[in-house]
């Protein structure tokens, strides 16, 4: 068992756009990555089934089954920096229908001098919002992407 570890330190990325996901993480290597600096947070993200439902009229009882797989959409919360080239290609990707791949690199290698947890997805860029706030905050970023590809993972080493 690992121990446990915080988002401290990871890293988020995107590539150009692609008409289908990568097969593979090998696929996903062979990319073109640009880091997103200044990420402050990410949000939750996963694959989550739908619940189908029939109800059955003998007994009274609802059958379920999962449907639908659906990843969600990644909140990459971002310090607003026009300067940053990754968050210039996220606001450029976000002004078109493409998909684009994303990979988070987690800082949780578990030997000395390995790589830490590494998770592969594609999605489009679903908004670019700015948030301002008040005089004491901030201005922050965040780029929704909805995932529409599996999500690779590659554990830490």
């Amino acid at each position: 068992m690992t121990e446990p570890y915080s988002p401290e330190g990871a890293r988020v990325y995107i590539a150009p756009a692609v008409t289908t996901a990568p097969a593979d993480a090998a696929a996903y290597t062979a990319l073109t990555w640009t880091e997103i600096g200044s990420v402050e947070s990410l949000g939750s993200y996963g694959d989550t089934a739908q619940e189908l439902t029939a109800t059955n009229l003998r007994n009274n009882r609802v059958k379920k089954v999962k449907g639908p797989r659906n990843a969600g959409t990644l909140a990459i919360v971002c310090t607003d920096d026009p300067a940053d080239l990754g968050q210039q290609a996220a606001i450029a990707a976000e002004r078109t229908r493409y998909n684009y791949p994303i990979k988070i690199v987690f800082d949780n290698a578990v030997t000395v001098g390995g790589d830490g947890e590494i998770n592969y997805l594609t999605g489009p860029l679903m908004s670019r919002e700015k948030n301002v706030g008040d005089s004491t905050n901030i201005v922050k970023r965040t780029f929704n992407v909805g995932i529409n590809s599996d999500i690779i993972e590659v554990a830490a080493t």
